[in-house]
């Protein structure tokens, strides 16, 4: 079941330093982040509940960031 609530913030990049430092920002900010290390796995993730907002790299292996948003758009 999806959650429909939406008030998390997705973050996704391959590189696990950029993830580290969002967590640390936004945490910090008292929002609830959740990471993703690819489009697929950002896809599954969405697929399981809404986020407010994602955040992505657009040059990644596989699916880029374009390819993402225009999967998660329709979703």
């Amino acid at each position: 079941m999806r959650d429909s609530k939406g008030r998390g913030i997705l973050v996704v990049d391959d590189d696990q330093h950029i993830l580290n430092l969002a967590i640390f920002f936004f945490e910090g900010q008292g929002l609830e982040i959740h990471c993703a290390t690819s489009g697929e796995e950002a896809l599954r993730k969405i697929g399981e509940r809404a986020y407010m907002l994602m955040i992505t790299d657009l040059n990644m292996p596989g699916m880029d960031g374009v390819e993402l948003m225009g999967w998660a758009k329709r979703m």
